[in-house]
């Protein structure tokens, strides 16, 4: 790290002059990156559903990849000339393309639904989904706001690929509303804590300058895989906060050395020598456990992942070469008190007198006081984790397409009249076929089409087809359900367990059953069957970066231990608010009944990953006190002292960011967003300030305990702590 910083700092101007033009080469393709997103990339490899879509594009290219339905509605007196009129502005406004069919017939069945009448067209795309999404998205713009019609009849496009466009439209604009309130409010919290503009500036710099390039980055890797739409929200609300987090530190500790009589060079030495290293050390944590997300064989999932690893990394990288090169430049304007500076000052002064949070000696009392009683702290503490985690024990995983969408959104409105029109099904069929060793024969293929019509939520069966080979047959059944309803899940259960006669058909057929509904309890089974995979991963993976970057054996595992508590009580939180849906008002959400599958792994992987940064931050300065006084309890309370009122504002501004996010539209990313935040909240309160200073209490030396071969291979002792590490 001080061969760096005599890099960067002899290299001052080129180095801002290779920012600036990154910036400029990052914003244009920055702004494109969400256009390149998609709904999909949820498919779970090697399950049925995947086998089915592999047959699907093998054994029946003909057969159309994705169907949406144009609802024709007029009023009670429509006539069935203007239905036709309708069903002819709609085929101009599909166009002629060799992938788009639109089949006309359905305009002269239109059926009374309530005081309306509507009629049902299919529209067939011949497409992957990923440009059936991109069709949708064009034709959706077209149909919006009942632009297409003919006198008092309108058209509505609905279907599965629709509510993938809406849900990248919704994200686009969800994003940007975060972006603009979560800004602002940094802004504000950081204001308060530097008492400058210039200093408050610089954090906000490195987020966005971190957001622009890491929206790019993802723009590239969209060009080469399916980057899911919830990358930006999540590389966004991830890369906000610790862009921030990361320069406060930094900052912190350079007015910090100035304040101890050290001049501006020593300052900025010490600067990258100490907190340069540790945001280091914690970018690596970071990326570790978001790394540990590569365990689930998920599309999806890996590119969250993706995004997030890449803007920790542009943080790091932003934190240690471009924040000293500006703290260079500015010189004491970077940590210079404004006017500001006089308001928080007197709040200060006025806190000092009573006692309070911000004045100075307040975090050591607070220690002391808790290490005075660390049976009743421990206690008091992990009885609140335990309360809130509660309701994880009936956590039930969903997946959702169309209730991603509001429920007053015009799409979600014509999922619902189409449901009533009787159609719910329509678009969205349950696929199943049989891939026989020999051609079958007519009887082999009536048996399964039979059991599969007799099922009492079909309401009509199309096939069974041959495909090309001979040898694979389909059959698409239109349920009366809507594809995401517990009917179509208990159907698609039914069906694979042995509902179509599996039994007789052994050793001589494979039968597979896929589509929109499968697909979902696919995803929903892969995450539930990895999760603990994944945080057997994240536990060993966190640990042993731990035990690296803090020498010590007892530590790392009372840290990753608090860390599981305060993220039990997250998922408990997202149980009862989405789940169970007790904020449903406060929110502007609904209920779904369930957790997102998406976002339990995400949130998990996040959060141990943030945790740690705060942990290791903490840690390494209660370290530096034990190294110069040898006394762990004086230790933890100076180090508490020098390093709470930092972490607690970077909590504080990690805590509003994820919140923010809570403002957004789909529920996968409110979800992420509240789970995040509480996490933190709790990791950053009870945990930081409660149970790391009991728990240090009672461990005593212990604290600092490494057997010496360890120790060895680690590079040998390091000052008082090991030396005096033994027990």
């Amino acid at each position: 790290m001080t061969r760096l910083g005599r890099f960067v700092d002899r290299r001052r101007r080129w180095i801002l002059a290779a920012w600036l033009l990154l910036l400029l080469a990052a914003l244009p393709l920055s702004l494109r990156q969400q256009d390149e997103l998609r709904l999909g990339g949820f498919i779970s490899e090697g399950s049925q559903s995947d086998t089915v879509g592999d047959q699907l594009r093998d054994s029946f290219p003909s057969v159309p990849r994705n169907q949406l339905r144009v609802l024709l509605v007029g009023g009670e007196d429509s006539a069935p000339s203007d239905f036709r009129a309708a069903a002819g502005a709609a085929e101009r406004a599909v166009g002629e393309r060799e992938n788009l069919t639109l089949r006309t017939e359905g305009a002269a069945g239109a059926r009374r639904v309530g005081e309306r009448r509507v009629a049902v067209l299919a529209l067939e795309i011949q497409a992957s989904y990923a440009k059936s999404l991109d069709i949708s998205d064009e034709l959706r713009t077209r149909f919006e706001g009942g632009a297409v019609g003919a006198g008092p009849v309108r058209a509505q496009l609905v279907g599965r690929t629709v509510y993938g466009a809406t849900a990248q439209g919704l994200s686009r604009s969800g994003l940007a509303k975060a972006e603009a309130v979560g800004f602002p409010l940094v802004l504000v919290i950081l204001l308060a804590v530097f008492g400058s503009l210039a200093a408050a500036t610089l954090p906000v710099a490195m987020a966005i300058t971190s957001v622009v390039v890491t929206g790019a980055v993802i723009f590239v890797l969209a060009q080469v895989t399916t980057m899911s739409v919830f990358v930006s929200s999540v590389a966004s609300m991830v890369g906000i906060g610790v862009a921030v987090d990361y320069s406060l530190f930094m900052l912190a500790r350079y007015r910090e050395e100035l304040l101890g009589g050290a001049c501006r060079g020593e300052a900025w030495a010490t600067m990258l020598a100490t907190s340069g290293r540790t945001v280091a050390f914690s970018g690596v944590t970071v990326v570790v456990a978001l790394a540990s997300l590569w365990v689930i064989d998920n599309q999806g999932i890996r590119s969250v992942a993706l995004g997030a690893i890449t803007v920790v990394t542009v943080s790091v990288v932003t934190a240690v070469a471009l924040l000293p090169v500006l703290i260079r430049s500015l010189g004491d304007r970077a940590v210079r008190p404004g006017r500001i500076r006089s308001l928080t000052g007197m709040v200060r002064a006025a806190l000092a007198r009573r006692g309070h949070p911000g004045s100075a000696g307040f975090w050591s009392r607070w220690a002391r006081t808790v290490m005075a009683h660390p049976g009743a702290a421990i206690t008091g503490s992990l009885a609140i984790l335990l309360v809130l985690s509660l309701p994880l024990l009936a956590i039930e995983l969903g997946d959702d397409s169309l209730r991603q969408i509001p429920a007053d959104h015009e799409v979600r409105q014509g999922a619902a009249l189409l449901e009533r029109v009787g159609e719910a099904g329509a678009g969205s069929p349950v696929l199943v076929t049989v891939r026989f060793r020999r051609p079958p024969g007519r009887q082999d293929l009536g048996g399964v089409a039979a059991r599969l019509r007799a099922q009492r939520e079909v309401k009509r069966i199309e096939g069974p087809t041959v495909g090309g080979d001979g040898r694979t047959a389909l059959i698409a059944a239109t349920l009366a359900h809507d594809p995401e309803s517990p009917q179509a899940k208990d159907l698609v259960r039914r069906l694979r367990a042995g509902a179509l006669g599996q039994e007789g058909l052994a050793g001589r057929a494979t039968v597979a059953v896929g589509g929109p509904t499968a697909t979902a309890i696919d995803l929903v089974g892969l995450v539930s069957d990895n999760v603990w995979r994944l945080v057997v991963l994240i536990l060993v993976l966190s640990y042993l970066v731990l035990v690296a970057v803090l020498r010590s054996l007892l530590l790392p595992l009372k840290a990753v231990v608090l860390t599981m508590f305060s993220l039990a009580a997250s998922y408990g939180v997202l149980v009862a608010v989405f789940q169970w849906g007790w904020l449903d008002p406060l929110l502007g959400s609904e209920s779904l009944g369930h957790v997102q599958a998406i976002s339990v792994p995400v949130v998990l992987a996040v959060v141990f990953g943030l945790s740690m940064d705060y942990e290791i931050f903490l840690l390494r300065r209660i370290r530096e006190r034990y190294e110069a006084t040898g006394d762990s309890e004086r230790a933890v309370a100076e180090g508490l002292e020098r390093s709470a009122p930092v972490i607690s504002s970077a909590a504080l501004i990690m805590v509003t960011v994820f919140a923010v996010f809570v403002l957004t539209s789909l529920p996968g990313v409110k979800q992420i967003g509240l789970g995040n935040a509480v996490a933190i909240a709790l990791d950053a309160t009870l945990v930081r300030l409660v149970l790391v200073p009991a728990s240090m209490c009672v461990l005593g030396r212990w604290n600092w305990w490494l057997p010496s071969p360890i120790e060895r291979l680690l590079g040998g002792p390091r000052g008082r702590a090991s030396a005096g590490a033994r027990p």
